[in-house]
C-alpha cells in the first residue's frame, strides 16, 4: 500500500487513529489471521493424509495375513490331516464291516 503525502506534510500516528488507519489496521489483521489458518490447516490435512497412508498401508498387511491365515485353517482341517492325526495320535481306525453295530432309539420316530 502506498501511502501519498503532499510534500509540506508528514506522515504521523494520527493516520493509525483515523477511521481510514484502522480498517487498514483491521484488514492487514485479517490477512495475517487468515494466512495462519491457512498454514495450521494445512499442516493438519498433511498429517491426516500421512495418518490415512500408514492406515492403508496397515490395512493391506492384514489383508495378506488373512489370507494366509484362511490357507493355514483350511490345510489344518484338511480331511486327510484330520483321518492322519486320528489314526496316529489316538489310535482310531476305520472299521470292518462286522465291527460295524447300529443302534436303534425307541421313539426317535416319535420325536419327528
Amino acid at each position: 500500500m502506498v501511502v501519498k503525502v503532499a510534500s509540506d506534510e508528514k506522515l504521523t500516528y494520527s493516520f493509525l487513529f483515523s477511521a481510514k488507519g484502522i480498517v487498514v489496521l483491521v484488514l492487514w489483521s485479517a490477512v495475517v489471521f487468515s494466512s495462519l489458518l491457512v498454514v495450521e490447516k494445512s499442516f493438519h490435512a498433511r498429517v491426516a493424509i500421512q495418518r490415512l497412508e500408514i492406515l492403508r498401508k496397515e490395512g493391506a498387511e492384514l489383508q495378506v495375513e488373512t489370507g494366509q491365515l484362511m490357507l493355514e485353517k483350511s490345510s489344518l482341517v484338511a480331511y486327510s490331516r484330520i483321518e492322519t492325526k486320528a489314526v496316529k495320535g489316538l489310535g482310531m481306525y476305520v472299521p470292518q464291516v462286522e465291527e460295524i453295530v447300529i443302534v436303534k432309539i425307541s421313539g426317535a420316530e416319535d420325536a419327528k
